[in-house]
């Protein structure tokens, strides 16, 4: 039979009829309607048919055992109400401890590489050109000691996306942001943004990167955008100048609350 194609349903139904027809347990129904039987009749012979087809079912049917996979045991502890929220903090603590102190292993070795070759390499070679005084502390020691900034946050950066790809990969970030989704949607942004705002109270420059892992481009904005209004170390340090100038006595709540 080929049920697409309208083969072969015609005979299968002519079978199934007269199957019918001919069970025992039809035919005694059919005899106790026709000759007027008592009801007590027409339910033993009811109670028949059922039971005979509960045996049918039973030899042609298997109930197997259902296996849930891992992922369910996991989502139903890492998406818990109360449970959720504590986890990822947790999830965020060990990223950040893993990019921070893995990280901090090569800041030295980019500060002094790029130091050697964009000031103290290039101070010699501008030395050698024979260019004014001025303008090569100003190309070695300004255009290449910000170079030699910006290099120190490489490995701390690098490891940072490091876990966020571990984590994305793992399919938790995505678990992650179902659970912050509800606190980010009073602000118009995805529970995803979380993550780039929490890097931003470290460093604003890992936590623009950070928006690279939104996949809207007007998350990406609107996150850029407030990133700067975390505070980071180094702005704390500012907070608490000025709150000890201005606001005396007062300046642990003026910061705390910052």
């Amino acid at each position: 039979m080929i049920a697409s194609r309208n083969v072969g349903v015609q005979d299968l139904l002519a079978v199934m009829g007269s199957s019918q027809n001919n069970d025992p347990a039809v035919i005694q129904s059919k005899r106790l309607s026709a000759t007027g039987a008592s009801s007590t009749e027409t339910l033993a012979a009811a109670e028949r048919r059922y039971h005979k087809a509960v045996a049918i079912g039973a030899t042609v049917t298997r109930v197997s055992s259902v296996r849930h996979p891992p992922s369910e045991a996991i989502d139903r502890i890492v998406l818990n109400r109360w449970l959720g929220i504590p986890i990822f903090l947790a999830a965020m603590y060990l990223m950040f401890t893993v990019a921070i102190n893995l990280g901090a292993v090569f800041i030295d070795f980019f500060d002094i590489l790029f130091g050697a070759i964009f000031v103290t390499g290039s101070e010699q070679l501008l030395s050698l050109l024979g260019l004014p005084a001025w303008m090569i502390v100003l190309l070695s020691q300004g255009l290449g000691g910000g170079i030699q900034l910006v290099a120190t946050f490489i490995p701390v950066i690098g490891f940072l996306f490091l876990c966020l790809s571990v984590m994305e990969d793992s399919g938790y970030m995505a678990r992650a942001a179902f659970v912050i989704d509800r606190l980010m949607i009073g602000i118009g942004l995805p529970g995803s943004a979380f993550v780039p705002l929490i890097v931003g109270f470290g460093c604003n420059v890992p936590a623009v990167m950070a928006t690279r892992a939104l996949t809207k481009e007007d998350d990406r904005l609107m996150t850029i955008a407030m990133a700067p209004f975390m505070s980071c170390g180094a702005r704390l340090t500012v907070y608490a100048l000025f709150a000890a100038a201005f606001f005396k006595g007062q300046g642990q709540n003026i910061v705390f609350l910052l």
